[in-house]
């Protein structure tokens, strides 16, 4: 049996009920796409910061620079070319040993790769102590090249309270 009265109400509550769950269902839909992206998103940003930027060669190689036969230069005068072939060096992560020119005294030097005389910044530089080995001045220090892009640079080497750097013509290949 039907009541005309109440029959009617309850078909509108059934309709208005699968309105509401129509509704629920897709707000949980968009919460649920909402939270998987902020899972995804939080998940690629932390993988970005935990890759390296670049892939770092963990091969370091040993190179010996005999500066001893070399003239040197001193400040701003040529402009860098000389009549001595060019030194060259890798663009890797170095054991650099380095016998300075003749005449050298002992002690702590800066040693900096540049791409002009006296330029303002330094591609790559570092501080270390020469020492007497025999009849000539040695110095090893680690450099880091790998960043260096290949092509013609100035090795410079300043010892601590000389009044100026000492320029070499540098290629790095």
């Amino acid at each position: 049996m039907k009541c005309a009265y109440c029959f009617p109400k309850l078909l509108d509550l059934r309709a208005q009920n699968a309105v509401r769950k129509t509704v629920r269902f897709r707000i949980a839909i968009m919460a649920l796409a909402c939270a998987l992206c902020l899972a995804a998103g939080i998940a690629l940003t932390r993988l970005w910061y935990a890759s390296p930027r670049r892939i770092q060669n963990p091969i370091v190689a040993a190179v010996n620079l005999d500066l001893s036969d070399y003239g040197t230069s001193r400040g701003a005068g040529i402009d860098g070319s000389s009549n001595q072939s060019s030194l060259a060096l890798p663009p890797l992560r170095l054991d650099l040993t380095v016998i300075l020119p003749r005449f050298s005294d002992p002690g702590t030097y800066s040693i900096s790769i540049s791409a002009q005389r006296q330029a303002a910044q330094n591609l790559v530089c570092a501080q270390t102590t020469a020492i007497s080995e025999g009849d000539k001045i040695v110095l090893r220090v680690p450099l880091d090249l790998s960043t260096v892009r290949t092509g013609s640079y100035f090795l410079s080497t300043e010892r601590q309270g000389d009044h100026g750097p000492y320029y070499y013509p540098i290629q790095i290949k």
